[in-house]
């Protein structure tokens, strides 16, 4: 995938968050973007995922050479942020039930149901999020393989564990892997 964006500027009402900024990035690829707080960062990464529009400029992509409509794009890039914000009332399998259909993901209910196992929460997924604690005993079902966690032992936060999935979900599927893995 490709990323072009031209000549982004994004203004709120008299505060111009950045002007004229044109980047590319090409597969292989790592770019950082940093700056202090309120200097655009978020907004930039939210523009160039979709999720905002720039006042001024555009966001392309493209795949193996062809141009994904805006439509489409939804399905390809996806932002995930340090802040995402769980519903304490939703259960667990709610949460990630409204992740799915925001993003039109396919076989949503299976690839939920693979990631809860994934983390151990899979007896919890109707469960509400407020009853999840924020810090339990580690459990040695619960280990995750290297790839995600450079094979340390899975996060014991069970809304921590929510929040992977949330990740995981936002990744596109590849073929001949089963659903749910890394």
């Amino acid at each position: 995938m490709e990323l072009k964006a031209t000549a982004l500027t994004k203004r709120f009402k008299r505060l111009v968050l950045f002007r004229e900024l044109s980047l590319t990035v090409r597969p292989g690829m790592s770019v950082a973007v940093v700056g202090p707080n309120g200097s655009g960062k978020s907004t930039l990464l939210q523009i160039m995922a979709g999720l905002q529009w720039p006042t001024k400029g555009t966001v392309r992509f493209s795949v193996k050479g062809r141009e994904v409509a805006r439509e489409e794009q939804l399905l390809q890039v996806g932002f995930v942020a340090p802040y995402i914000n769980l519903y304490a009332d939703f259960t667990a399998r709610e949460n990630l039930s409204f992740l799915a259909k925001a993003r039109r993901l396919p076989d949503a209910p299976v690839r939920i149901d693979a990631l809860l196992d994934r983390v151990g929460l899979a007896g919890r997924g109707n469960d509400p999020l407020r009853t999840f604690s924020s810090w339990t005993s580690p459990s040695p079902t619960s280990m995750i393989p290297a790839a995600g966690w450079c094979g340390r032992s899975w996060p014991s936060r069970q809304r921590q564990a929510v929040r992977w999935c949330w990740q995981r979900m936002l990744l596109p599927r590849r073929p001949g892997v089963p659903t749910g893995s890394l």
